[in-house]
Formats: C-alpha cells, structure tokens, sequence
C-alpha cells in the first residue's frame, strides 16, 4: 500500500523516528500509531453495560456493597 500524507509535518515526524533508531521502518511508525489509536476506541460493550447499572441503580436495583463482597467471597474464595 502507498500511502501519502497531506501534511509535512507527519512525513517528517515519521523519518525522524526511524532515523532516530525508535523504528525500523515508516511502516513501523504507523504501526504503532494505529495501534495506539484502535486501544483508545472506547469498548461499546463495556460502556452499554456500565449504562445499564446506572439504570439499575436509578430504578432501585442495586444491592449493597456488604453483600455483594460476601457473594464474591464465597464464590470465589470459599469463605
């Protein structure tokens, strides 16, 4: 793939990375970039579920904190 950039300033920064030794090559730059981007994506899953427990707790659902530390640690440490 052929990739050209608008601004200079980005071609630049990519080949002072790799001359400074951080990279191997331009590919490498960008590798990272977007790897760095995609772990930033928010987690869709994980923010429905967050919203669902505050609608819990906003409809009365929630339980105390006391019995919820005792069911985990009867579950998960048999105490």
């Amino acid at each position: 793939m052929h990739l050209e950039l608008s601004k200079p300033e980005f071609s630049q920064f990519i080949d002072d990375q790799v001359k400074a030794g951080r990279f191997h090559s331009h590919e490498e730059v960008l590798e990272e970039a977007l790897s760095r981007m995609m772990a930033e994506e928010p987690d869709t899953q994980t923010l429905a579920a967050i919203e669902e427990g505050v609608a819990q707790l906003d409809r009365g659902e929630g339980r105390p904190w006391e019995q919820v530390r005792e069911e985990l640690r009867s579950t998960y440490l048999g105490k």
